[in-house]
């Protein structure tokens, strides 16, 4: 019995040691919707082809309020043609915080922030997901279901919809 204890404990040791310190220093406090947009215009008796879909991941260290937040927005885009307008438009931004668990507020360097906003994007994609659907379908669209989060770091691609990358940007502008 004592030797399964202690095997277990190890094994949480080694977990905790291969977590980078910037997770272990916060814990995730809420998700919240902080931004929605949406746009209909059907002109032409059928609906726009060309789509984009954009998301953004930042991440805010605040010191003076001893939490984090993560921003993650994705803004979907249909035109009739490539040059036009959006006809189409579903855009949000959830937004992930997270409260300092000790009294020290840690540095933040790229690899930190970078690491948090992965985390965030993680945990905000579900509401995304269904933000889109539920918006597009209450506009009298088809269903848009974006696909589950994985991060292709070779390409910098969340996904595919209808053969439309998910690009992971700078920034996803609602143009």
């Amino acid at each position: 019995m004592a030797k399964k204890q202690k095997k277990s404990r190890s094994s949480r040791e080694s977990a905790r040691q291969s977590t980078p310190s910037i997770l272990r220093r916060f814990e995730i406090a809420q998700v919240r919707l902080v931004r929605s947009e949406s746009k209909l215009e059907i002109t032409k008796n059928k609906l726009p082809r060309h789509s984009q879909i954009k998301v953004a991941v930042e991440c805010f260290p605040r010191k003076e309020s001893r939490d984090a937040l993560v921003d993650v927005r994705c803004v979907v885009n249909t035109r009739y043609e490539p040059k036009d307008d959006p006809s189409i438009v579903i855009g949000c931004i959830f937004q992930a915080v997270y409260h300092l668990k000790g009294k020290v507020f840690p540095r933040f360097g790229d690899a930190g922030k970078a690491e948090l906003s992965r985390v965030g994007l993680l945990q905000c994609w579900p509401y995304v997901r269904q933000f889109v659907h539920a918006t597009s379908v209450q506009m009298g669209l088809p269903g848009l279901t974006l696909p589950i989060a994985f991060i292709d770091p070779s390409t910098n691609q969340i996904g595919t919809v209808a053969g439309v990358p998910i690009q992971l940007s700078e920034s996803a502008d609602s143009t």
